[in-house]
């Protein structure tokens, strides 16, 4: 799928980097619920964040964007993932064609495109993935109801490959791999590559239109045999032509280890995401040549490994209702050597943007979500990284620590569900 302001917002509505099929069938059950709703997503753009802010938010009522979605027999697409991008770049929340191909998205007057993609499955063959590719196309001006007729996904290739290490054999292993052009586009989908135990575990499949591509494997964890940790870094990348059906394996370079801790400044201990990137990277794609990745942080600590370099990377926090400190997204940079090294960060302090969100009625919408984006930041820096929290589904309250700054925010009504923030960063990354 092309850029977008997921250009300023390319960590979200993640990656799905973790739970992209159990995410993905998230947000179709969501998106149904709400197929008939004319809820739409509320923007505020330039809001200056010095000092704790209240802002009770109200979702507008919108107009439809319709349409039909079909793969290139001309049959209907059931479960296809819909979104459109406004000119100004903001995503709409997702929703899900029904068996009939019909897809109904509520937005804001004004001119969209359409991004679709087919429906995230899991498949023993390989060679029975579905052929269909993710399309884009547009634009369309809405100021009514408005259908946008028929989308045609059309067939693509099956890239098929192995991924191996110099760390030694994973027997259990796995990653994603980010999909990138190679002249320097921007992220064209992110997809499940490798998980389980086994030969399998290391095997992957992919879904792509005739072009040249980079493909970047993202490793989460890999294991020998004995369940004893491999010194395999997370970054390995390989580059593809694509004009049939072929193999491409991807190679991942031994890393060193890197491990550490995130508190805040009164000592508490936080979770969350470690976004990181070569220091003096290209900017040409925000994964491109498989130069970012990430750790998890679990009760408060990380490890991984990295190649020996230099690095910059910003903590992404994941809040839950156990922490009460002023802890938020944070960038450090930090240098790998032969011997691995120990990186213990403290979390910067920052505002708290606190309210209620409701629909234009004034009720409750239980899957409402909220994000903040840097108004300024480079689109494809660290910086520019999002920052989002549920409303609780009772209250409809949201609370979201965030870093002194300028932001524009976006509330959808069909946001993360029961998904923690950090999983919601995990799937916009497509």
């Amino acid at each position: 799928m092309t850029g977008n302001r997921c250009g300023r917002r390319w960590f979200l509505p993640l990656l799905l980097l973790i739970g992209v099929v159990t995410s993905a069938a998230a947000v179709v059950a969501l998106s149904n619920l709400f197929i008939a709703s004319r809820t739409t997503d509320y923007i505020e753009k330039g809001v200056r964040l010095s000092a704790d802010l209240s802002r009770n938010i109200a979702f507008p009522n919108g107009k439809y964007l319709s349409g039909t979605v079909q793969d290139a027999s001309g049959a209907a697409v059931g479960l296809a993932i819909i979104q459109a991008v406004s000119d100004d770049g903001f995503v709409t929340a997702q929703t899900a064609s029904g068996p009939l191909g019909n897809f109904k998205l509520s937005v804001r007057p004004g001119n969209y495109r359409l991004e679709v993609r087919p429906p995230v499955r899991s498949f023993d063959n390989l060679s029975d993935l579905p052929r269909s590719v993710p399309v884009t196309m547009g634009s369309f001006r809405v100021q009514k109801d408005t259908r946008a007729g028929i989308v045609t996904l059309p067939d693509g290739y099956l890239v098929t490959g192995q991924i191996s290490t110099d760390a030694g054999t994973a027997k259990t292993l796995f990653g994603y791999i980010a999909v990138v052009p190679a002249d320097g586009g921007s992220l064209y989908m992110l997809a499940p590559a490798v998980w389980g135990s086994g030969a399998k575990s290391r095997t992957f499949g992919l879904i792509l239109p005739a072009g040249r591509f980079s493909l970047n494997f993202v490793s989460g964890q890999a294991f020998d045999s004995r369940w004893n940790d491999l010194a395999m870094s997370s970054l390995g990348s390989a580059t593809v032509t694509v004009s049939a059906d072929r193999v491409a394996n991807v190679r991942v370079p031994r890393g060193s280890k890197v491990q550490g801790t995130v508190r805040d400044k009164l000592g508490k201990w936080m979770n969350g995401l470690l976004f990181i990137r070569k220091s003096g990277s290209s900017k040409r794609s925000v994964f491109g040549e498989g130069e970012t990745t990430m750790m998890y942080v679990m009760t408060g600590s990380f490890r991984g490994y990295l190649p020996v370099g230099s690095y910059e990377a910003v903590f992404v926090p994941r809040w839950n209702r156990r922490y009460t400190g002023r802890g938020t997204k944070t960038m450090v940079s930090f240098d790998v050597p032969l011997k691995g090294v120990t990186v213990p960060i403290t979390a910067a302090s920052g505002v708290f943007l606190r309210g209620k969100i409701t629909d234009a009625r004034g009720l409750v919408v239980k899957t409402a979500s909220l994000t903040v984006i840097p108004s300024t930041a480079d689109p494809m820096s660290l910086e520019a990284v999002p920052l989002s929290a549920k409303s609780d589904e009772v209250t409809g309250d949201y609370s979201l620590c965030v870093p002194a700054g300028t932001y524009d925010i976006q509330a959808v009504p069909i946001g993360f569900g029961e998904m923690t923030a950090v999983e919601r960063l995990a799937i916009a990354l497509r």
